[in-house]
């Protein structure tokens, strides 16, 4: 995922489903997911969650540098998930 950044900075949504698996939904999944950054990224709200439905997500923005940065959802049942994002200024393509 690419993300750009300008005078200000860049924000994606991240949607996170807890699923078994054959991929279905499971909606009663109430333990907490932790949200780590590393490099140019940052978390916007809790870093600790709890999902309704089996379902809830997150919003990450850009730290005003271009780079490399890495959001990890973790659950202790779950195992981790890693996305990576890669930023640049928006002038230099």
């Amino acid at each position: 995922t690419t993300l750009l950044e300008n005078h200000t900075y860049d924000v994606a949504a991240v949607r996170i489903k807890m699923t078994d698996e054959h991929g279905n939904v499971l909606p009663f999944f109430n333990e907490p997911i932790v949200l780590e950054t590393e490099g140019e990224i940052e978390v916007i709200g809790p870093k600790v969650l709890s999902l309704q439905g089996g379902m809830g997500g997150t919003y990450i923005k850009t730290k005003g540098k271009e780079g490399i940065g890495r959001l990890s959802v973790k659950n202790a049942q779950g195992g981790e998930e890693n996305i990576s994002f890669t930023i640049k200024n928006r002038y230099n393509g």
